[in-house]
């Protein structure tokens, strides 16, 4: 099934469009022109079912002058075919906007036969067939499929809702209506009243105006008196103020979603040419496809930017020190070049005002737009190069890319001197040395190595501008020195020999080794026990403990050590314990605060419960034919009291639950001669013992 892409303006139109009007007064409404030898038709039934009926009754359209009482067939038609409609969908999408709604059974049949799962895709929005078949959804496509009607007569003539009588006569009055075939609901057709002699007139357009932005024009027109005779308009533009062309494809439809600009009609338009003048016009479009009288002309010029790029591809400078500059051209607006300047320095200076680099012109006069190359036989030392190019225009001025070139030179610079240093906590490392007395030096290089003996090599992956550089060390290696040299380049590539060597003291970034748990337990009073082993390394200068309840809180310190009185044992008696994990760390520093963390392994502490009730009684009553039990609560934690019956050494039977405030219970379900024992349980939200009476018999 072929993807079908609604376009915006069909949904805005559905808005505004005043021929849609559902009204019910009418099963089908009609509307005429009248073209002086001819009349024009459009009708629109007035529900989604009165066309599907027309599929198979079709359509009739009568005429009858006036002061007759009989109606005439002027024309009989069906809706095209499901095929029509598909093959119309190749070029213009819309077709199938109305065939969607005409041919819905075959649509499904399709789309089975195809094994799409009754899916069908519009516009990147996916719509099960069910949901398609609604009569709200249907409702809503047929509205989409007139509005495509509206700017489009050969599709509105395949849906037979266009017909052009001319078969008139002069000075004639006809009335017309469409009916349906079998002549269902024609007595609510609309009757339409056209007199020859007068001419439909179509209103002529407000005032078109403009406003310019860059290479994009806006284009503004009110359409308060108009917008009941157009469904949409067409903008037009010439390069010569009398050959036309159209610019939108569509009909620009009025839409609006600001109060202010409820009353025009809005569009724009990219100006294809610099600094040229365009004409435009625009004009209405009724729903008989017929074109209104066109707006004044406007006229519009976009002053483009200079937008020529200058590119130098290629500087030669040959062993008699003659340079031949080449440069390219870029113009993508074919903007008017009246020519260029060629630039040079010696040595790059900048102006203060502007910040600007300061050229000068080596060519005595302005070299033709068609110049592409220039010698220069008075090249210097060093020598900067860039070439200017100028518009038409005053200000209109584009530099190229600056490109160096020097003479041939075999000497090679001296060795750079002054060369220092700094390493901070970070190991970035900064360089510093004195610039090289040549004028022609080109740059530096830097070489490093971790042994004054061994050979260095480059650390610097480009030639170095400046007397400066930075280095980022690892300082995680047993090699605390570390030595730098730096070599000059002047612009010809010749090197100079490495410069006196620079030794530098990294800063101490390494951890002590890590000290080692050797026991973690819990004693019978509560408390916890710890042995470690601290951490061998020399410059070991201070030890923390740690201790966390539960993998989810936060870590306490509970105990430190300074050198040299360390310890390797500790009893952990400053928080009690109710059978949480129960974890501990030690922190090792050393000289440099580097730290390493030693992770115990995590303990299950052991529950501790504290009595909720006290005083536990058992007394036999023969009189009532029970036992009571009774006690004292001793805990305001106590949420309820729970009552079991262990009888003759069975498992404990719970025969009763209290509020915490009960301190007794009468049990009446015992027997001569059993033995009975009971366990009384409070329950809190922390552990409380659960108590056991002592054994009777009854």
């Amino acid at each position: 099934m072929k993807r079908l892409k609604i376009l915006i303006f069909l949904l805005c139109s559905l808005c505004m469009s005043q021929l849609m009007a559902q009204s019910s007064d009418y099963s089908i409404d009609l509307y005429s022109y009248n073209g002086g030898n001819y009349v024009a038709l459009r009708w629109y039934p007035q529900s989604v079912d009165i066309l599907r009926h027309a599929k198979q009754s079709g359509f009739v359209v009568q005429r009858k002058e006036m002061g007759s009482s009989t109606w005439s067939d002027v024309f009989k038609g069906k809706p095209a075919s499901y095929e029509v409609f598909d093959s119309m969908s190749e070029k213009n999408d819309q077709s199938m906007m109305i065939g969607f709604v005409l041919y819905q059974e075959e649509l499904e049949e399709k789309f089975n036969a195809d094994s799409i799962k009754s899916q069908m895709e519009i516009d990147s929005i996916e719509f099960d067939m069910n949901e398609y078949k609604k009569p709200q959804v249907q409702d809503y496509l047929y509205k989409l499929g007139l509005v495509s009607c509206e700017f489009d007569l050969e599709i509105a003539k395949a849906v037979c809702l266009y017909y052009k009588d001319e078969n008139v006569t002069p000075h004639a009055i006809y009335d017309y209506r469409v009916i349906l075939g079998d002549g269902k609901y024609a007595e609510k057709a609309r009757v339409v009243r056209v007199n020859m002699d007068n001419l439909s007139q179509l209103p002529s357009l407000s005032e078109l105006k403009t406003e310019t932005n860059g290479e994009l024009v806006h284009f503004n027109w009110n359409v308060t008196d108009v917008k009941r005779n157009y469904s949409g308009y067409f903008l037009e533009r010439s390069k010569d103020g009398v050959n036309y062309i159209q610019v939108n494809n569509y009909p620009i439809v009025y839409t609006y979603t600001e109060e202010s600009t409820k009353n025009l009609c809005l569009t724009s338009d990219s100006l294809p040419e610099c600094d040229k003048t365009f004409y435009y016009r625009i004009c209405g479009i009724t729903p008989f496809g017929v074109k209104g009288p066109y707006s004044n002309v406007v006229n519009v010029m976009n002053e483009c930017a200079f937008l020529v790029n200058v590119k130098i591809d290629d500087v030669t400078i040959n062993r008699k020190n003659v340079a031949e500059i080449k440069w390219s051209v870029e113009n993508p607006k074919n903007q008017a070049i009246s020519g260029f300047h060629v630039q040079r320095v010696d040595k790059m200076n900048f102006d203060p005002q502007s910040k600007t680099p300061i050229f000068n012109n080596i060519t005595s006069k302005i070299l033709s737009a068609k110049t592409h190359s220039y010698v220069d036989k008075n090249t210097h030392l060093t020598n900067y190069y860039r070439v200017v190019a100028y518009g038409k225009k005053n200000g209109q001025v584009s530099t190229s890319n600056v490109i160096f070139r020097h003479q041939i030179d075999s000497i090679p610079p001296v060795a750079p001197t002054g060369l220092a240093g700094t390493i901070d906590s970070l190991g970035v490392a900064r360089l510093t040395w004195n610039k090289n007395p040549e004028s022609d030096i080109l740059g530096y290089r830097v070489f490093k190595s971790n042994d004054s003996k061994q050979d260095f090599f480059s650390c610097s992956d480009t030639i170095l501008l400046s007397n400066f550089y930075m280095d980022t060390l690892y300082l995680g290696t047993l090699t605390n020195d570390i030595y730098y040299k730096v070599m000059a380049i002047d612009f010809n590539y010749n090197q100079s020999s490495l410069s006196e060597m620079v030794k530098l003291i990294k800063p101490d970034t390494i951890a002590p080794a890590k000290a080692v748990f050797t026991e973690i337990k819990q004693n019978e009073k509560n408390n916890f026990v710890l042995h470690w082993i601290n951490s061998p390394s020399s410059d070991l200068q201070k030890v923390e403990l740690f201790r966390k309840i539960t993998a989810q809180g936060e870590w306490k310190k509970i105990a430190s050590w300074n050198k040299p009185s360390f310890v390797e044992n500790f009893k952990d008696t400053t928080s009690s314990f109710k059978g949480e994990m129960v974890f501990y760390n030690l922190v090792s520093y050393d000289d440099s605060n580097n730290q390493s963390i030693t992770e115990g392994v995590p303990v299950k502490s052991h529950v501790v419960r504290t009595e909720g009730v006290t005083n536990v009684k058992i007394t036999k009553n023969y009189s009532k034919g029970g036992i009571r039990i009774s006690w004292e609560n001793v805990s305001k934690n106590i949420d309820a009291i729970n009552i079991f019956r262990i009888e003759d050494g069975k498992s404990p039977k719970l025969i009763g639950s209290f509020y915490p405030e009960r301190e007794s219970y009468f049990d009446d379900k015992v027997f001569k001669g059993k033995k009975y024992k009971y366990l009384i349980q409070p329950k809190s939200r922390t552990p409380l013992k659960a108590v056991y009476t002592s054994e009777v018999t009854f």
